[in-house]
């Protein structure tokens, strides 16, 4: 609208200056080596006006001629780039879709076409690494890593390289110019501080985590996790070379950030109780196992209050498992405690509560009473083949591959990830051969034996 409306106003303007000129037509009279003319005003100036606008027709046309290599120069170019391009986008596409060979050759056309070395660079190693030709990915990489706007790229595929070759010593250093090169990269960080925790070097992991967590670069429940982890190693190596205080003061930290660990509890509780301070112990005993029970924490819980026999253990027992009664933990280290002491009818009330599936260290610990109340073999024999079936026991298994611990580490002994040991059941698998006999059922015994609570 407003284009349109300055076009009327020129249009004005011109018709006005027209209509003025021929309402005060002039004459205008010029002599030049004996020539003479005479005109008026509106044809000298329309005489002028032609002379400029040929004027401007011949520069442009000047222009033109001069400038025509320079055009065909930057047309050229811009074709070839817009080709090459076109081959790094197919590039990525061919890598996407796994075909090595068409990678390599729209790599091959991207490096001839493009002037770009970081882009022709990295499609050249990622077609290189998936067509199997690791030394060529290399090369690529080394190159990439020596030129500085491509420096992490190549410092991120060499340092992949070492950690697929199982490099951990030349994979350290390359993650530590990673982070060095990009200390905010939460992916550099994650990669350093995993690096340290599989070899070992939990005090130069634990300053890793810190920088991370200083640049934001992890959540808060994640760092706290990895800390108390970190912690509670620190305080096993402290333990393991005679330093108490020490090992105490770790694993007091650890606590204190994850109160529902029980690595953290059971390490704490032990320092305490090597330290003489059995009450303390006991408390912090007793706060983990209501958030999170397990029999292990049951079992430091009856040294902690200094239970002087095993009647007196099952009292302690009883009384810490008052905040989580109904949870499969509490049951069975009250049932186990029971049966200790000789509680056969108690102890059979404790298993009751696992129903008609109980798990397989329940079917153990009730062939145990069989025997040990009554002498009934037979009957033991039955709950050891219902045991064989039952859904099995939980331990300290690693979430990333599925693999048992015998007691909790903060990396996986077999693939090393941090922090992945839960205590649980593993998966049940199906019996192939079904039992012999009929399952037992729980029953409560006769009732003529006293309760813990009675005595």
């Amino acid at each position: 609208m407003a284009r349109w409306l300055l076009y009327f106003v020129v249009v004005a303007a011109l018709v006005a200056a027209a209509v003025w000129l021929a309402d005060n037509a002039g004459t205008v009279t010029f002599s030049w080596r004996g020539w003479r003319v005479d005109t008026s005003v509106a044809v000298l100036i329309a005489a002028g006006a032609i002379v400029l606008v040929a004027a401007g027709i011949l520069h442009r046309f000047w222009l033109l001629v001069v400038r025509a290599p320079r055009d065909l120069r930057q047309s050229w170019r811009r074709r070839r780039r817009e080709r090459g391009y076109q081959a790094l986008t197919r590039g990525m596409v061919a890598i996407a879709a796994g075909d090595a060979d068409e990678a390599r050759r729209q790599s091959r056309r991207a490096e001839g076409l493009l002037d770009e070395p970081p882009l022709t660079l990295l499609l050249a190693a990622q077609a290189a690494q998936l067509a199997g030709d690791e030394q060529a990915a290399a090369r690529f990489f080394s190159t990439m890593s020596e030129k500085p706007e491509t420096e992490f790229l190549g410092v991120r595929g060499l340092l992949g390289q070492a950690i697929k070759r199982g490099e951990r010593t030349g994979a350290l250093d390359l993650a530590r110019r990673a982070w060095r090169l990009r200390p905010a990269s939460a992916w550099a960080a994650e990669v350093l501080f995993d690096l340290e925790a599989k070899e070992g070097r939990w005090l130069d992991a634990k300053a890793t985590l810190g920088e991370a967590i200083r640049r934001g670069a992890l959540a808060k429940e994640t760092a706290r996790r990895r800390e108390a982890a970190l912690l509670v190693e620190l305080a096993r190596t402290a333990a393991a070379e005679g330093k108490g205080d020490d090992a105490r003061r770790l694993a007091g930290e650890a606590h204190r950030l994850r109160p529902a660990s029980i690595p953290a509890a059971l390490m704490y509780a032990r320092a305490l109780l090597e330290g003489g301070k059995s009450r303390k112990a006991a408390a912090a005993l007793e706060r983990t196992f209501a958030l999170e029970p397990h029999a292990g924490l049951a079992e430091l819980y009856v040294r902690a209050r200094g239970a002087s026999d095993a009647l007196a253990a099952a009292r302690e027992v009883q009384r810490l498992v008052q905040t989580q009664p109904a949870h499969p933990e509490s049951r069975f280290a009250l049932a186990r405690a029971l049966a200790a002491a000789k509680l056969w009818g108690e102890a059979r009330r404790a298993l009751e509560g696992f129903g008609d599936n109980p798990p397989a260290r329940a079917c153990r610990l009730m062939a145990e009473i069989e025997e040990s109340e009554r002498g009934d073999m037979g009957e033991s024999r039955r709950w050891l083949m219902r045991a064989n079936v039952a859904d099995p026991d939980p331990a300290w298994l690693c979430d990333a591959c599925g693999t048992a611990a015998e007691d909790w580490r903060a990396v996986c002994p077999k693939c090393g990830t941090f922090d992945a040991l839960s205590w649980r059941a593993p998966a049940k698998v199906a019996a192939l051969v079904a039992p012999a006999a009929a399952p037992a059922r729980l029953a409560p015994g006769e009732g003529n034996t006293p309760s813990p609570t009675a005595s």
